[in-house]
């Protein structure tokens, strides 16, 4: 007897073969589309946090030019200190809004405010604004850093960017010197 056809193996044989072919692709090209929005999301959170230490910076800076306005800079760096680092030292945090140019002091026994995009200005902000919120939160943190005896003390800011991405938390610390450069 000579029948022609495909047995029931080599039919599952050629289905086997015929899904590798196609599964091991797919299964790439998933990883890579993972790949590539956490790449996103890293660069975003690096963003954000970096904008954490220009905002200190501007706020510093803001205090000199307006006791230079005034015509004495002798306690600018103080009234900055005082005026917007304070609740922010170790072990404490604040947020950081930049829209209003200012530092929050976080309460620890509540959840982290998660940032929103403000679909007018593209700007990540801490405020409602009744927009959903995106996965970040960020932080900035002040640390005392050694200076010359009698001299004011630099500070260190670590400005950090949490999100969870696939159920797995991740996160971004910069951290730069701020100086009482007046």
């Amino acid at each position: 007897m000579n029948k022609k056809g495909f047995t029931l193996i080599e039919a599952l044989v050629a289905i086997a073969i015929v899904a590798l072919a196609i599964g091991g692709p797919l299964y790439s090209a998933s990883r890579s589309l993972v790949a590539a929005q956490l790449s996103r999301d890293r660069l975003v959170a690096l963003y954000l946090a970096q904008e954490a230490l220009e905002q200190a910076r501007y706020l510093r800076d803001t205090a000199y030019l307006d006791a230079y306005k005034d015509g004495d800079t002798t306690g600018a760096w103080n009234k900055f200190l005082t005026d917007h680092l304070v609740p922010c030292y170790t072990p404490q945090v604040c947020t950081v809004e930049p829209a209003s140019h200012t530092l929050r002091s976080y309460d620890e026994s509540a959840a982290l405010p998660k940032l929103s995009v403000n679909t007018a200005t593209g700007q990540y902000v801490q405020a409602a604004t009744g927009e959903p919120p995106s996965p970040f939160t960020r932080t900035l943190q002040v640390v005392n850093v050694s200076s010359e005896e009698g001299g004011p003390q630099d500070k260190e800011l670590a400005a950090t960017t949490a999100w969870t991405f696939h159920g797995t938390p991740y996160s971004v610390t910069v951290t730069s010197h701020l100086t009482a450069w007046q």
